[in-house]
């Protein structure tokens, strides 16, 4: 049997890192990615949904917006440049955040 390596990209490895620092709570339900270039670097700006639903979730999430943009993300060949919350919205006994981030290649 032939094993074939899939590689993440930047998008995937943020995700992933977004899912962990909230402790597993919380879902992704919206993840959009743009290619970005500068006259040094290239990288991508993402958009990234994630709800938390239930007292335990919104707790994780509270915890994971509050300083967000002070976090070190490792990421595989990467450096996230910049990272907040744009919008977050507290409804029903869910919260949403909506998170952008810029992500460069690390050369």
């Amino acid at each position: 049997m032939k094993y074939v390596r899939i590689r993440r990209d930047a998008g995937d490895m943020l995700a992933g890192a977004l899912m962990e620092e909230a402790g597993g709570y919380g879902q992704i339900i919206r993840r959009e990615g743009t290619s970005w270039g500068s006259a040094t670097f290239t990288g991508m700006r993402h958009k990234i949904e994630m709800d938390f639903i239930g007292a335990a979730a919104m707790r994780a999430g509270k915890t994971l917006a509050a300083g967000l943009n002070e976090r070190e993300f490792e990421l595989r060949d990467h450096i996230v440049a910049d990272i907040g919350i744009v919008r977050q919205v507290e409804k029903n006994g869910a919260l949403m955040l909506e998170i952008e981030a810029l992500t460069v290649e690390d050369v």
